[in-house]
């Protein structure tokens, strides 16, 4: 049995309305004492010492927004973040073509036509010329667009007279051929028609995804994987293979099957998996040029895409809800976040173990911002976009940014805020989160004084996102989400004091030890 004393820093207790303590006791699986040192000395004779060594000990995180299978996947993928250009892109890929198998499928995932120096979605002709017989399939950073090569295209059968058969773009040439990019559904579908892992490969992939978490102190998650992933994470629970505490949730297409099996959001799955609920994608991403928008776009004409009519989110919100199922509903735009707030309205279930909530949340209308706490929703954002969303949200959206990323505002009014990270569009490393929540700085520190940086958190309030108000979300907080005797001693030990220190270093910190139920799963 476990036997520790945390000592030498500071242990942040995480429930609200308390404080920090000078040190921690654990046994066997929990906590036994937190207090001051001689208290807690007094509890802990003859317990092995790990020195804080200056940090902190915090509640372990949670990742309210997380893929997990793909985040998995994507760690063995082309790597294609911070290509300044398709060029640059397709080289990396040429490299991973030198070693692939003939026919083999290239994946990759991170490129961004933000990030491209002339800011335009790339063609299949570098890939072509890097890559000419095996096909490649190469997702966006925000996983709303597909990079194809010519043949990746003719395998999945888009040309001139072909397309996928579901809403969504193909980009296409003046003469009508497809210039290599497909955009929302019809990345989706076309995707699905690659070769996909067996059980054994993805199992790999969900233990790396969980080593990976352990290191930056991620011990929950809550899974938006929709399709499919709620049995093979029941077969990993069955076999002691859970890495993480697990929320899952499920598209639409298998509501029916949930409601006739009895399912209902927070009701245990196994050891270490939850249901989650019903998770809808109203519209599509910044970056794409495709999130929904009551106005258009800065410069243009364009409103984005709406990928569920309204009838339709009326009708699967309503029908969850009144089965017991919770909903989760991506809005990146002021009309998706409208649309959604309007079908959750309707519904009329207001009750908090539902944990309805709206994802990302991006961009409010003022007259919008109440609405979210006044219908009982949690609000889940992910504060490590915003280092890449600051300038194309200037560029596309103009004044409406001051109510993008409203967590103060939102935090104001009483929506529990819940923050994750939407890996692997982006690292799921919760300080990278906490340092972009309370500076509303990129990663180089700019702007100076912050983006709109009335909507500044606390550093508390950024890592109760993290930790105390999901577990809440659930009702699980008898057992988790703070520091305190009797709960689960989960707890990540980081070398930084983050509620001291200068705010700019947050992101600079690290995880040294991370701690489930007593155990050590990680150490620096």
């Amino acid at each position: 049995m476990a036997r520790l004393l945390l000592k030498n820093g500071r242990v942040f207790i995480g429930r609200p309305g308390t404080g920090s303590a000078e040190a921690v006791a654990i046994a066997g699986r929990r906590v036994v004492a937190v207090g001051s040192l001689e208290e807690v000395e007094n509890v802990a004779g003859g317990f092995e010492v790990v020195d804080l060594a200056g940090g902190v000990a915090v509640p372990a995180f949670c990742d309210s927004h997380i893929h997990l299978l793909t985040y998995g996947q994507s760690l063995s993928g082309v790597q294609l973040a911070g290509s300044r250009s398709p060029e640059e892109a397709a080289a990396r890929v040429a490299q991973r073509a030198q070693i692939a198998r003939p026919g083999s499928w290239i994946t990759g995932l991170g490129w961004s036509r933000e990030e491209f120096d002339d800011r335009r979605f790339p063609t299949r002709k570098p890939l072509d010329a890097v890559s000419p017989h095996n096909p490649v399939a190469l997702y966006s950073r925000d996983y709303h667009s597909l990079w194809l090569n010519g043949a990746a295209l003719r395998i999945l059968g888009i040309g001139k007279e072909q397309a996928p058969a579901g809403s969504g773009d193909v980009l296409r040439d003046e003469d009508g051929e497809p210039e290599g990019v497909l955009l929302e559904h019809a990345a989706k579908e076309a995707f699905a028609k690659i070769p996909q892992q067996s059980d054994v490969g993805k199992k790999a992939a969900l233990d790396a995804a969980f080593g990976r978490l352990y290191s930056l102190g991620v011990l929950s998650a809550h899974n938006m994987d929709s399709d499919g992933d709620m049995s093979l994470f029941s077969r990993m629970d069955e076999e002691g293979r859970l890495g993480i505490r697990t929320v899952a949730y499920i598209g639409a297409h298998v509501l029916d099957d949930a409601i006739a099996m009895g399912l209902h959001t927070g009701g245990a799955a196994g050891q270490r998996l939850r249901f989650g609920g019903l998770k809808l994608v109203k519209d599509g991403t910044l970056g794409s040029g495709t999130a929904m928008m009551i106005g258009p776009y800065e410069g243009g004409t364009a409103h984005g895409m709406d990928l569920i009519p309204d009838g339709r989110l009326n009708e699967l919100v309503g029908k969850a809800n009144e089965n017991g199922i919770g909903v989760a509903v991506h809005a990146i735009g002021d009309a998706a976040n409208r649309d959604a707030l309007d079908a959750f309205s309707r519904s009329g279930r207001q009750e908090k173990w539902l944990a309805n909530r709206i994802e990302h949340v991006q961009l409010l209308s003022e007259e919008d911002l109440p609405r979210p706490a006044a219908l009982g929703l949690a609000s889940s954002l992910q504060p490590v976009h915003m280092d890449g969303d600051i300038g194309p949200a200037e560029a596309l959206w103009g004044g409406r940014c001051r109510f993008a990323y409203a967590m103060r505002s939102l935090h104001r009014s009483g929506s529990p805020l819940l923050f994750g990270s939407d890996a692997p569009v982006a690292d799921p490393n919760p300080l990278l989160g906490i340092y972009h929540a309370v500076t509303r700085k990129d990663s180089e520190g700019k702007p100076e004084r912050g983006w709109y940086p009335e909507e500044r958190l606390s550093v508390e309030e950024a890592v109760r996102a993290y930790t105390w108000n999901p577990v809440e979300l659930f009702a699980e907080q008898r057992e988790r989400g703070s520091i305190e005797p009797g709960k689960l001693a989960d707890i990540a030990v980081l070398d930084e004091d983050i509620f001291s220190c200068h705010k700019d270093r947050i992101r600079k910190a690290k995880v040294t030890l991370t701690m489930m139920e007593g155990e050590i799963v990680y150490r620096a």
